[in-house]
């Protein structure tokens, strides 16, 4: 169902799958479903991109079995997220993708944090160049480089994982590891980051406000060298601005003045 070009560096209507069209082949928000909708054509010809989450814990559930080796129970869940971002490319739109959560067998977590899954736990064997979330975005890029337009780092950060605790620190290392795997690969793909929710609490050890996690990672980013450049894409999920009023947006702009290294 070719839909002919889409909009030269513009982003229409993106189209986020969540995380249940990989971890549930089938569903509505498995793309190979929703695009053959009596209602689909008409969304897909105003949209340009689309978004997979990749849940590591489905795709890879056993740490002793390589992403890609035919004994890994999640292989059947990649093989269907191959066949929908390759459906995405036949139409002409454009793939996000980015890696979500953490499987059981990295973080060494069962319990759950006031409410939160042990999933949504950062590990500590972090994400420097030599971590298990690192191997698992270098294979990413492996399988998908040539398929996906952008990479986003992160979901929300701010908001979802846990501990809180020195988050912008942790999603700082996040951004250099992916930085690094971008410039070894000849495929030019935009990377997105940080993803951070405008979300608003005085419940520091649930949520980071965006104003100090922002001060915090330009910090943490300048320590690291890190250089940027036009590959790199500042995202921010303003949903309040939208919701409950107020320009969050461009008070962000102003706060970074600059000091981003990048789009």
């Amino acid at each position: 169902m070719p839909l002919g070009p889409t909009l030269p560096g513009a982003m229409g209507i993106g189209i986020d799958l969540t995380p249940q069209g990989m971890r549930v082949p089938g569903v509505l928000q498995d793309y190979t479903v929703l695009r053959v909708q009596p209602w689909a054509p008409r969304l897909l010809a105003r949209a340009t991109h689309v978004r997979f989450w990749v849940d590591w814990p489905v795709v890879q559930p056993d740490g002793a079995i390589a992403l890609e080796d035919p004994a890994n129970p999640g292989l059947p869940n990649l093989l269907a997220l191959d066949s929908q971002i390759d459906a995405v490319v036949a139409d002409g739109l454009q793939v996000i993708l980015m890696p979500y959560r953490y499987p059981r067998w990295v973080n060494h977590t069962r319990v759950h944090f006031h409410g939160r899954s042990p999933e949504w736990r950062m590990p500590r064997s972090g994400h420097a160049p030599d971590s298990p979330w690192a191997r698992f975005v270098e294979s990413l890029w492996l399988r998908y480089s040539c398929r996906m337009s952008c990479f986003e780092v992160v979901n929300e950060p701010n908001l979802q994982i846990w501990p809180q605790t020195r988050v912008a620190e942790r999603v700082a290392e996040m951004i250099t590891t992916v930085d690094a795997i971008a410039r070894r690969h000849e495929q030019s793909v935009t990377c997105l980051a940080p993803s951070i929710s405008d979300a608003e609490s005085d419940k520091a050890h649930l949520v980071t406000q965006h104003r100090p996690f922002i001060a915090t990672l330009l910090e943490s980013l300048e320590r690291r060298g890190f250089k940027g450049g036009e590959r790199w894409v500042w995202s921010f999920h303003n949903y309040n601005d939208a919701e409950r009023g107020g320009d969050r947006a461009s008070a962000m702009r102003a706060q970074l003045g600059g000091r981003w290294r990048g789009r």
